[in-house]
C-alpha cells in the first residue's frame, strides 16, 4: 500500500467524486462530490494499491471527509489518512451522521471528539 497526498493541481478531481459517490455508501453529499470535482479543497491524503484508488481523506475550508472501498474497510487506512491529514492539518473538523458507527468510532480513534450537533442526527467533530 502506498501513500501519498496530493493538491488540486494534480487534475485527479474528477476520480475523487466518483470515487466518493461510488463508495460514499450515501454518507457523502452532493455538495461535497461537486466540490471535489471543482477542485474547492486543499489537500488529499490517498491510499494506493497497484495503482488503483482505495481510500482517501481530503481537507478544505468547510470540507472534510473521508472514503475507503468496502473491500478495504477494517484495515486501518481510514485512520492512517486522518492521521495524516491532521497531522498537517490539526484545525481539522468533521460533520459525522450518527448512525454511521464506523465512521464515528475511527474519529474517536484517531483524537477526535464531539463538538457539537448540526441537526439531531449529525455531529461536529474535532481533535481535543
Amino acid at each position: 500500500m502506498d501513500y501519498y497526498s496530493k493538491t488540486p493541481e494534480d487534475k485527479r478531481n474528477n476520480r475523487l467524486a466518483s470515487f466518493a459517490r461510488v463508495y460514499g455508501e450515501g454518507h457523502i453529499t452532493t455538495k461535497t462530490c461537486d466540490r471535489l470535482a471543482s477542485g474547492e479543497w486543499l489537500e488529499v491524503f490517498m491510499a494506493v494499491e497497484l495503482d488503483k484508488l482505495v481510500g482517501f481523506s481530503v481537507y478544505g475550508e468547510g470540507l472534510s471527509a473521508t472514503v475507503i472501498r468496502p473491500d478495504y474497510r477494517g484495515k486501518g487506512l481510514a485512520t492512517i489518512l486522518i492521521n495524516m491529514k491532521t497531522s498537517k492539518y490539526p484545525d481539522n473538523t468533521a460533520i459525522v451522521s450518527l448512525d454511521n458507527t464506523a465512521s464515528l468510532q475511527t474519529m474517536f480513534k484517531t483524537g477526535y471528539i464531539i463538538k457539537g450537533y448540526l441537526y439531531p442526527h449529525l455531529v461536529i467533530m474535532a481533535r481535543n
